[in-house]
């Protein structure tokens, strides 16, 4: 696994619960990562993981098999580090693709157990990072000032969101 994520080489991510995205202000959130995504071309997924069924048939939500493999580098945030976010980075690093955590974009239920869950997942090999950290990385990396400008200004809409 390398240790960036370029533009152009990744997916992103987005698992929930039956709450769906609760904790994560969750309207402002889902419309500035299809903004991002529209902008910039990088695949999104939102996926409703029902843990608790069967488990199988929550994997069988994840769109492993629509995402470009020359894209294997997911980006993931969610709600429900213990259930939803969990299961699927675990099965997403089983399958084969690198996971990097944005750790300001997922909603923990529980705090007094969420050490144990991050452990798990960077014991697992996740990648823990922020958006902002991602979004500083893409700015640094690009070549081109015009999609530098964008990338700033989708920084600046996300520390405007976070607010």
């Amino acid at each position: 696994m390398g240790a960036t994520v370029r533009i152009d080489d990744c997916s992103i991510l987005v698992v929930f619960g039956d709450d769906g995205l609760r904790g994560l202000n969750s309207s402002d959130v889902g419309l500035w990562l299809e903004a991002l995504s529209e902008e910039f071309s990088i695949p999104l997924h939102f996926v409703k993981m029902t843990v608790g069924q069967d488990i199988e048939s929550s994997f069988a939500e994840l769109p492993l098999h629509n995402l470009d493999r020359q894209q294997n580098r997911l980006l993931l945030a969610g709600a429900n580090l213990e259930d939803a976010v969990t299961f699927a980075s675990l099965q997403c690093l089983l399958q084969g693709f690198d996971v990097f955590f944005l750790v300001d974009l997922i909603a923990v239920n529980n705090a007094k157990y969420a050490s144990f869950h991050w452990e798990r997942l960077f014991q697992a090999g996740g990648v823990p990072t922020t958006m902002t950290q991602i979004l500083a990385e893409w700015e640094l990396s690009e070549t081109s000032s015009t999609l530098a400008a964008q990338i700033r200004n989708q920084a600046e809409n996300y520390r405007q969101l976070c607010r």
